[in-house]
Formats: C-alpha cells, structure tokens, sequence
C-alpha cells in the first residue's frame, strides 16, 4: 500500500556556478544565471511545501543528476529532512520515467514538475492531482515554448517518453503523438511559462519586480 495520496516530484540540479541556466547565462553570465537560479529552486520548493501544509497525505522529494553534490541542494533549501534521489542515466526521458515509476511506488498519485517555472501555484499543483482520479490518468501541464513544465500520473506510468526531441519546441506536440500510439488519454490544464532565456527572465521581473538581484 502507498504512503501518501500524493508526491510531487522536483528535478533539479545543485546550485553550482557555470552548470545551471546555461541559456540565460549567456546574456546574463554565469553569476547571475546562477542567483536566478536559486531563487527558482526556492520558489518551487515553497510552492510545493504550501501544498504539502494545506492538504495531509501529500509529499515532496528533489531528484538531481547522479554525480551532483547532495550537501549543496540541502544546505540551499535548508532542509536536511528533504528527501534526495539520484537521477536514472539515459536522456530525459528515461530519467522521468524512471523517476514517476519509482514514486508511485510510496504514493497513489506522482506529480513530477522542474523547477525553472516561477508561475507555480498551490492552486495549480492541487489541479494536477484533482485532475488524477483513476489508474492511468496521465496529466501534462504544458510550457508555452513547447514543452511541458509538469507531469502527473496514477496507477501506471505511460510509455510516452521515447522518440522525443528533447530541449526542443516540439517536445509536446511528440509527446501527444506518443500517447495516441500508445492509446493513452492525456488531460492537458492550462499553459504556464519557464525561465530559459533572457527575455522569460525579464517577463518574471515585470511580474515580481522587487525580487533581489544578483550582487556583482
């Protein structure tokens, strides 16, 4: 029997210089892809805790690259309790998969989300498990630029994740090609938004413009 009614799942990385945000360390160099990415990180755990301390039987766990160092993502989000998971090796696909199989294995429900998106709410993450009601339900929230920024599943994880062009706008639309030869129904919830690049950064600011800004 599962431990939780549901888990949400963090990819990420450990805050280290010159390896996160690689894209917007381009116009911004690597400091400051570095600051924003901190923050982000921080903004999905927090986002996620809110869900957590609202409704009882759901919880969080962060899954990074097998090589990064654990000590950096723990003394970044302040929380040695926070559970960490290494990463499978393979492409994306492979690694989410993997991932949403292993967690069903402790939770009815798995949300698996990255952490680069700032629009993130409780709200939003509560959608994604209302939207779970049976064994097979698979929920995708898309990303704007093509992608998606959210996966959920119950009872089953989908083998929806290869042939895909991972990094590319057209990863959901190879994502929904999957699914019909798969004979799986995708429910889809609202777009939401990422930061990759300089411009979805100053979209962030426009939104939140008191956020701190890097030092140097």
């Amino acid at each position: 029997m599962s431990d939780n009614d549901g888990l949400i799942q963090i990819f990420a990385r450990a805050p280290v210089l010159g390896r996160v945000k690689r894209r917007l360390a381009e116009d911004v160099g690597d400091n400051a892809a570095l600051h924003w990415y901190r923050m982000l990180l921080m903004r999905t755990v927090m986002v996620a805790r809110s869900l957590e301390q609202s409704f009882e039987g759901v919880a969080i766990e962060v899954w990074h690259p097998p090589l990064d160092d654990d000590y950096a993502l723990t003394e970044l989000l302040g929380d040695a309790t926070l559970p960490l998971f290494p990463q499978a090796e393979g492409d994306l696909g492979v690694k989410m998969q993997s991932a949403l199989t292993d967690g069903l294995n402790r939770a009815n429900r798995v949300l698996l989300m990255g952490s680069d998106c700032p629009v993130w709410t409780r709200e939003t993450l509560s959608g994604v498990f209302d939207s779970l009601r049976a064994p097979g339900d698979c929920t995708l929230v898309p990303a704007e630029d093509g992608g998606y920024v959210g996966i959920g599943v119950m009872g089953g994880v989908p083998e929806i994740f290869s042939g895909i062009d991972w990094g590319t706008p057209s990863v959901l639309g190879q994502t929904r090609h999957q699914a019909e030869l798969q004979g799986v129904t995708l429910s889809e919830l609202s777009p939401l938004w990422d930061i990759d690049v300089v411009e979805d950064l100053e979209r962030w600011l426009s939104l939140e413009p008191h956020l701190p800004r890097p030092i140097g």
